[in-house]
């Protein structure tokens, strides 16, 4: 530095230095605060020990941290005075290099050649202009706390509005929760209802599937009985039956030889009249065995559409003690119930029914989705089968596997697109038999 002149310091040294001072008295700071927080706590210490391990040394520089640069996690305590001890490093080598180059703005001594009265006519006039650059300043930063009052104040309404806001979606969030809490109590009601009335509706339609197996036994006994009477008629008495019809219808041309005839047939064998009431009963006792199979049939459809009941695991009944008692393989059994569950489901696909009241398109929309579920469920079939060939093999080898599933096999079934004589099915067939084909 030079003996004599003015060494006026430039903005970057001063920033620089200013910066230095900052950092060094932050730094300083930590140190300082750190050696308090442990003299404080040293007197704590046992004799044995001659100072305080690392973890402590670490909390208590954290703590002293955080007070000064805010909230800091505890594996990152060191990062924000490496930073600053960085800063300082830099700042010193930037005061460093500022002043070796010599770019400071040296300015010399020099002689005064105005009078007093004009170098302070000078200065007061330089004042003055500073006064009048400040008094512009001041104006501007006044302008500048208006516009950031104005910001603030909008600011501030747009807070309230956003607290009036989040209020508001707290109460409707509330009474949508209240709804909802109210909409679950009374579904679970519901569900609790429709649960009775679905077990009690599962009753009733065992109770009707029994009267009319019970029906069906009685037709086919009455039937049975229907036959074997039929069969003890001799082909005579048959025969004059005949006759005796016949005459009847011929009663009005010929009233004599009708009552001789009756006269005959009721010393001969069985009358006309006997003959035309087997003949009802049979035709009352066919319309019935067949309204009553339809029926079992539509019992069967719509009780494979319903899933089975579950058993009790505890002892309620009989019925449970039975199954409790004589408990077998869980394997076996659930083969066992989707086995039988398959063959109450199968009536379902004995035959598609077309609906009357639908036009054609709706049927045959019906009928393709059918066919979708009939391959559905022989697919079902055959995997159920082959479940329990797996498991009887497994288990039992050597004994003939049981029939749980009593539904036929899916027969091979041509399609109606290759039925045509350009066919590759029917050219197959041909070259199969010999036959040429033009």
């Amino acid at each position: 530095l030079p003996s004599s002149g003015t060494i006026v310091l430039t903005d970057i040294l001063w920033e620089s230095l200013s910066r230095a001072l900052l950092l060094v008295d932050r730094v300083c700071t930590i140190l300082h605060d750190t050696c308090a927080l442990a003299a404080t706590q040293i007197t704590l210490l046992s004799g044995e020990s001659s100072g305080f391990e690392s973890t402590r040394v670490k909390e208590m520089i954290h703590n002293v941290v955080e007070k000064t640069y805010g909230k800091t996690s505890l594996e990152k305590v060191f990062d924000q005075i490496e930073k600053d001890v960085s800063t300082l490093c830099t700042s010193i080598q930037c005061v460093h290099n500022i002043i070796d180059e010599g770019s400071l703005n040296i300015v010399n001594k020099q002689d005064n050649k105005y009078p007093p009265l004009i170098e302070r006519a000078h200065t007061r006039k330089q004042a003055a202009a500073e006064a009048e650059g400040l008094r512009w300043q001041l104006e501007k930063k006044e302008n500048e706390m208006i516009e950031l009052k104005k910001v603030i104040k909008a600011r501030i309404d747009d807070v309230s509005n956003y607290k009036l806001r989040l209020e508001m979606a707290d109460a409707r969030l509330e009474q949508f929760s209240k709804v909802d809490s109210q909409k679950e109590s009374h579904l679970q009601h519901r569900i609790d209802e429709l649960n009775i009335e679905l077990k009690k509706q599962k009753n009733e339609y065992e109770e009707t599937l029994d009267a009319i197996q019970k029906e069906l036994r009685n037709a086919e006994t009455e039937n049975s009985e229907m036959k074997e009477r039929a069969k003890s008629m001799s082909k005579k008495a048959l025969l004059q039956g005949i006759q005796n019809m016949e005459n009847l219808e011929n009663r009005s041309s010929s009233p004599s030889r009708g009552a001789n005839l009756s006269v005959r047939g009721e010393h001969g064998g069985m009358g006309g009249a006997d003959m035309g009431i087997l003949a009802n009963l049979l035709k009352e006792t066919r319309a019935n065995l067949e309204r009553t199979t339809l029926e079992m049939r539509r019992a069967k459809a719509s009780s494979s559409t319903l899933s089975p009941l579950p058993i009790s695991q505890s002892v309620c009944g009989p019925y449970s003690l039975h199954i409790n008692a004589n408990s077998r393989d869980s394997r076996l059994e659930s083969i066992e119930s989707e086995a039988n569950h398959l063959s109450r489901e199968e009536s379902r696909f004995a035959f598609f029914s077309p609906n009357a009241t639908k036009s054609w398109r709706e049927n045959e929309e019906e009928r393709t989705q059918w066919i979708k579920d009939r391959e559905m469920f022989q697919f079902r079939v055959e995997c159920c089968r082959s479940r329990l060939h797996e498991y009887w093999t497994r288990n039992h080898p050597g004994v003939d596997i049981p029939q749980l599933i009593k539904v036929e096999r899916k027969r091979k079934v041509i399609g109606e697109s290759d039925l045509n004589i350009n066919s590759k099915t029917f050219l197959d067939i041909c070259s199969k038999w010999g036959i040429t084909t033009a």
